[in-house]
């Protein structure tokens, strides 16, 4: 056995509860299952049709009418229904049935055989929403709807300074798509994931912290890594940066062969840079140290084209004394100048060895200069 539908008129509306005025698109009697079309009119709910059931008309109307309907209603007039059951929104229009039809939309259940219970927009375990409709919170702007199947729109307003708050573990078992103008956010709008352009994809951080972008483990890259022409990729360990698994130096080392005891020592031009640099470090060794001039000294300089040795900026906290200044056979670290500006090179600029005090004559050693390109 399973419910059969009375002759139209048939149906009698015994109790209604949550009363509202609809206007019909379309005609209906008592009993009769209404739902929002596409064009969000009022019609008769229909499975084939996939308008799903909102509520049950508690009158009869022709289309234009303005009728009584409830959400849940006591309906009777039916026959040989199953007692007990849940009843489905049929293929036809306005009706139920004890199968499940094409939406699979539990509209209620049977009382007895005659006599059931309707309540289209409520389930046992949760609400069935239908697709022209929307669950609103607060305003018609903030809003959760499924208007195809397998899509979900959760739309907020805009009006708070987080949209949408999700809280807990988030998994996806799907792809994770936004649109080509818009952008995933952290903390602020200066950092984001975006990609404007197919093939395109932009990590950016507004470079408040000390570290703008980290990244951990390791990372894998299948094309070139291209700075623009003001930027540098900086490796601030040594020894971190390789290039077909041999170390890349962050650092530039230049040595020059300072004096021979044979030769007596003028000022000299070692190195003319490049492109921009600091002077990291300067040593000194002296495998024989000045005898003869008490007052040898040698200074390291930064001389930008056009100028002559002893006229440029001193690199050195102090002349170091070829005599009294070192021992021999031991390397010494000098002690740049406290102005960082005076040891960083411009390209075109070069490092000079200006010797200061009497001729040397014994003195012998080499000066080791070590750069970092900026």
């Amino acid at each position: 056995m399973a419910i059969t539908e009375p002759t139209a008129g048939g149906r009698v509306i015994e109790e209604g509860i949550g009363k509202v005025k609809v206007a019909l698109n379309e005609a209906a009697v008592p009993g009769d299952l209404l739902g929002v079309d596409g064009s969000n009119q009022w019609v008769l709910a229909d499975g084939n049709n996939s308008v799903y059931a909102e509520l049950v008309a508690g009158e009869k109307g022709a289309s234009g009418d303005t009728i009584t309907a409830y959400r849940i209603a006591r309906v009777g007039g039916y026959t040989a229904a199953t007692v007990g059951v849940a009843l489905y929104l049929k293929d036809t229009a306005g009706a139920v049935s004890e199968s499940t039809g094409t939406v699979g939309q539990v509209v209620g259940l049977t009382l007895s055989a005659t006599e059931v219970l309707l309540f289209p927009r409520y389930q046992f375990g949760g609400q069935l929403i239908p697709g022209a409709v929307k669950t609103f919170f607060r305003d018609s702007g903030l809003f959760i709807q499924s208007n195809a199947d397998g899509k979900l729109t959760i739309s907020a307003d805009g009006s708070g300074t987080d949209d949408i708050t999700l809280s807990g573990t988030i998994t996806l078992d799907d792809d994770l798509i936004t649109p080509t103008n818009k952008k995933i956010q952290f903390r602020d709008s200066g950092i984001y994931i975006n990609s404007g352009a197919d093939g395109k994809l932009t990590i950016s951080a507004d470079g408040s912290g000390t570290d703008d972008i980290t990244l951990s483990g390791k990372v894998t890259l299948d094309d070139d890594v291209i700075a623009a022409a003001d930027k540098v990729i900086d490796v601030t360990t040594a020894d971190k940066l390789k290039s077909a698994g041999l170390i890349v130096h962050p650092k530039t080392l230049l040595n020059s062969q300072s004096l021979s005891a044979a030769t007596t020592k003028v000022d000299e031009i070692m190195f003319i840079a490049d492109r921009a640099y600091e002077v990291v470090s300067v040593k000194c060794r002296a495998t024989v140290i000045e005898n003869t001039a008490n007052d040898a000294t040698l200074m390291l300089e930064k001389v930008p084209s056009g100028t002559a040795v002893g006229s440029g900026s001193d690199i050195l906290a102090s002349a170091v004394n070829l005599k009294t200044g070192l021992t021999a056979n031991t390397n010494a670290t000098l002690a740049l100048h406290a102005t960082q500006a005076n040891y960083q090179l411009a390209a075109g600029d070069a490092l000079a060895l200006d010797f200061g005090g009497t001729a040397i004559t014994e003195f012998v050693g080499l000066v080791t200069v070590e750069l970092k390109a900026i």
